[in-house]
């Protein structure tokens, strides 16, 4: 079913070295515009950008909604990987966006 939404990256770097944010918007596209799930989105999304990028965390949030279904509202997913497994670090990344307890997908990384 299609959906549109807006997506959180967070990722916290092993080196100085910064990714610009054309280059997130990007992947988000390549993805986003495969058939697929929010869940499956959120968990490609966060492996590419840990492949490519080798961060000590990444986390990906999306805010969806279906389009069919206007009345029921946003739904939010997510997936993490690496430090961002830390609860301390997701509840922070949790308040920084304003967002409550939401469903994850953890990967191992």
């Amino acid at each position: 079913m299609p959906f549109y939404g807006r997506a959180h990256v967070a990722y916290i770097p092993k080196a100085a070295e910064v990714v610009g944010l054309s280059k997130f918007a990007r992947l988000a596209e390549v993805h986003a515009r495969k058939l697929q799930t929010p869940q499956r989105l959120a968990d490609e999304f966060a492996e590419s950008v840990w492949s490519l990028v080798d961060p000590r965390g990444v986390a990906v949030v999306l805010e969806t909604r279906h389009i069919s279904h206007t009345g029921t509202g946003w739904k939010t997913t997510s997936s993490r990987t690496g430090c961002f497994n830390d609860a301390d670090a997701w509840e922070e990344l949790e308040f920084i966006l304003g967002i409550g307890s939401i469903s994850s997908s953890e990967s191992n990384g």
